[in-house]
């Protein structure tokens, strides 16, 4: 059965993690019997317990593993290169360059920026789509 069917909670006084079925009504902690709790989802790749408010933001992922994969050596890159886009650049440079040596000369560019700004680059482009991202790394490991 789904979360979606039976939430999953965590309290908010001791930690625990519970779920309810539809027949109970009584909404407290099993550990501790407090009614302080948050609705949570599980990370598909940690197992950890996050909002279920920003399941949708990482695409199912917590935010730690998502920014783990997102600014994982060439991981943005090797999605980029999947998720292209057009763009305008200088006529010179188009009629002197093909498409491939254009990416090398920015891949060569973006290697030399600081690991901060390039962690920060990543992250953002993964986030455009953050259901797209983790589509693609499922399907390039094969879940």
């Amino acid at each position: 059965m789904s979360y979606k069917e039976n939430p999953i909670y965590r309290c908010n006084v001791c930690g625990e993690i519970y779920t309810l079925s539809e027949a109970e009504d009584d909404m407290s902690c099993p550990n501790c019997g407090k009614e302080n709790f948050d609705e949570v989802v599980i990370c598909d790749e940690c197992g950890k317990a996050f909002s279920s408010e920003y399941e949708y933001r990482f695409g199912g992922l917590c935010q730690d593993c998502f920014e783990l994969e997102a600014t994982f050596p060439n991981q943005a890159i090797e999605y980029g290169g999947e998720r292209t886009e057009e763009v305008e650049i200088n006529g010179l440079w188009a009629k002197t360059f093909t498409a491939s040596e254009i990416d090398e000369i920015l891949s060569a560019a973006f290697t030399q920026l600081p690991d901060n700004r390039k962690r920060q680059y990543e992250m953002d482009f993964c986030s455009d789509d953050p259901q797209d991202f983790v589509d693609w790394l499922r399907e390039r490991s094969g879940v």
